[in-house]
């Protein structure tokens, strides 16, 4: 049943844009209480655009800039490309770099023409994750040079001149002060911020020492890149606090651009920490653990610190969910108990280490797949519950039966006929439930939490004696009436049918009627209509077998009203349930007032 269910599950989720590539995965979903989330690209829509420019001192038009080594560091310190058609552009590569590829062409500048021109580079260094930048050299006019990009608090450490109104002079700290506020403005609104630099070389470095050669550049100026929210993510995460999600950003970008997602998005409350990645590395395990119930934000995140935080949160008892799309990410998509990878914007690396790859890459697909995942538990909830009542029922009336002194109600051929039709399809169907409006109002499943809940047993032993009462008023009394021959048939099919009614009961939990979701299984209430056909036939022609002897139609009639008598009681039971509540709230409001 669990693996039918998980596997039906799966097809359901696939046609929500979450791939799952683990079955069970499609459960574990469902008892998240912490998404360890990226921001670019499944908080945001990765569709990067240039906003703002501040070159040669000033901030200047995205279409106006002046400074030619700065468009030249646009088109050839890059490995992107974009095509346009019909005045829109197209993106190949890494968003971020085809947007400054896109800046470069607002201001008349071909980046083939100077790929062309520039030819191979003679040195790269790629970006990494400690240096925060790239850098790319050509041989130029019997020279050599090379083009920085990457972390303006990073570049601005490697300069020590800058172009200032079309020359080059030394820059000073009065230069550092103004750039910093300017970048520290741009962040604050959420803008991406890149700095740019050059340097010229008459002698050709010995370009393996990189940390020699990046070093007394010339300051160009920086760039900022807006990155807007995508337009559900908002209503995402406010169903994630009803439902008892914490969301945690991990993100490689600045803080002040970090936190001020963070606000937009809501997530940050008086007493939370927005801290950077230099700040974790100083705390032990110990403290960050006691920290991280209030931590929202980790800026300039790393691999290391991903899976450190991933690990620390699981010692804590919790269950967490990890987002990414790089090959960075990998490690904490495999650590997570559940690994969510971009289908969309994600590498190869990231979607084989995760459990489920998200097909348009939307923050509001992980909050359908917790609905669904907590679907699925209440689902095997369902099933548990139903085959422990037909059990206890069993049991218990067997037991009585013989304490009593009555002869035995069912005959073992009988008893394996129950167990196979309750066992089987009407069983399994139960499996099958759409997940329930309100699944994302609880709070999430704990890890320690026993799946049979005290509800559960509540109704396991009321309804369960309720139907063992009823039975055994059969066996003692001609209740439904007919001849002595037939009591044992009427015992038998009266069983068959209690059990198929209360599979109607175990539909729903707590105080919840069956009737209003009645019509949102229709495959259940098919198989139950057939199963109760199957019955007729076992009981009116299998007498051979099943020690049987056939029932008129009047018999039946009175069955089926005298079983569903346990959908009436297990109603009714709600029914004082809901009105004792109603009381209560009503005191206590009037209490509080």
């Amino acid at each position: 049943m669990v693996a039918i269910t998980l596997a039906f599950n799966m097809q359901k989720m696939a046609k929500n844009n979450a791939l799952v590539r683990k079955l069970i995965a499609c459960e574990t979903i469902g008892s998240v209480n912490v998404i360890c989330s990226d921001k670019t690209g499944t908080l945001t829509e990765n569709r990067m655009t240039v906003v703002d420019v501040w070159c040669e001192g000033k901030d200047v038009p995205i279409d106006k800039v002046q400074c030619e080594e700065m468009l030249e560091n646009f088109c050839v310190n890059t490995t992107a490309d974009i095509t346009k058609k019909e005045n829109k552009y197209e993106f190949l590569g890494n968003p971020t770099e085809c947007s400054l590829l896109v800046c470069a062409d607002k201001n008349h500048f071909n980046y083939l023409h100077y790929r062309k021109q520039f030819g191979e580079p003679v040195a790269d260094y790629h970006f990494t994750s400690a240096r925060k930048m790239m850098s790319t050299a050509y041989e130029k006019d019997n020279a050599y040079r090379l083009y920085t990009k990457g972390s303006p608090e990073k570049v601005l450490n490697i300069c020590n001149r800058i172009v200032y109104n079309g020359t080059i002079i030394p820059m000073t700290q009065e230069h550092k002060n103004v750039i910093e506020e300017s970048i520290k403005k741009l962040q604050d609104n959420a803008r991406r911020v890149l700095g740019f630099a050059f340097n010229d070389f008459t002698d050709e470095p010995q370009w393996e020492d990189i940390y020699n050669v990046e070093r007394n550049l010339i300051f160009t100026g920086f760039i900022g890149i807006e990155d807007p929210l995508r337009t559900d993510v908002k209503e995402a995460i406010d169903r994630c606090r009803q439902a008892g999600i914490t969301v945690k950003i991990l993100t490689g970008d600045n803080i002040n651009t970090a936190r001020a997602i963070a606000n937009q998005l809501g997530i940050v409350k008086n007493d939370s920490l927005v801290l950077e990645i230099t700040d974790i590395d100083e705390m032990s395990d110990q403290e960050l653990m006691s920290k991280l119930n209030k931590i929202v934000v980790i800026a300039r995140s790393n691999p290391t610190a991903k899976m450190r935080v991933v690990k620390l949160l699981k010692e804590n008892n919790n269950s967490v969910v990890v987002t990414g799309d790089g090959i960075n990410d990998a490690p904490a998509l495999k650590a997570a108990d559940v690994g969510v990878a971009m289908g969309i914007t994600g590498t190869e690396i990231s979607k084989e280490a995760a459990d489920i790859v998200l097909l348009d890459d939307s923050f509001l697909t992980i909050v359908n797949a917790i609905k669904w995942g907590r679907g699925i538990y209440e689902n095997i909830q369902r099933f548990i519950q139903f085959q422990l009542t037909v059990n206890v029922v069993a049991f218990v009336t067997l037991i009585l039966a013989e304490f009593s002194g009555y002869k035995m109600p069912f005959t073992t051929l009988q008893l394996l006929w129950v167990n196979l039709i309750m066992d089987g399809p009407p069983a399994l169907t139960l499996g099958l439930e759409p997940p329930r409006e309100h699944l994302l109002e609880k709070q999430p499943i704990k890890r320690n939490a026993s799946i049979v809940t005290n509800d559960m047993l509540i109704k396991i032993v009321t309804n369960g004696l309720f139907m063992v009462t009823a039975l055994l008023i059969l066996m003692k009394t001609q209740a439904l009436g007919g001849t002595d021959a037939q009591q044992s048939t009427i015992v038998f099919t009266s069983f068959v049918l209690f059990q198929l009614w209360n599979a109607f009961n175990s539909r729903e939990f707590g105080v919840t009627s069956i009737f209003p979701n009645i019509h949102r299984n229709k495959v259940m209430v098919g198989v139950m209509l057939l199963t109760f056909l199957v019955q007729i036939l076992v009981t009116q022609y299998g007498g051979q077998a099943f020690k049987t002897v056939p029932l008129e139609v009047g018999l039946w009639i009175k069955m089926i009203g005298f079983t569903f008598s346990v959908v009436i009681f297990s109603e009714l039971i709600k029914f004082m349930m809901r009105a004792l509540q109603a009381i209560s709230r009503s005191n206590k409001e009037r209490t509080s007032i």
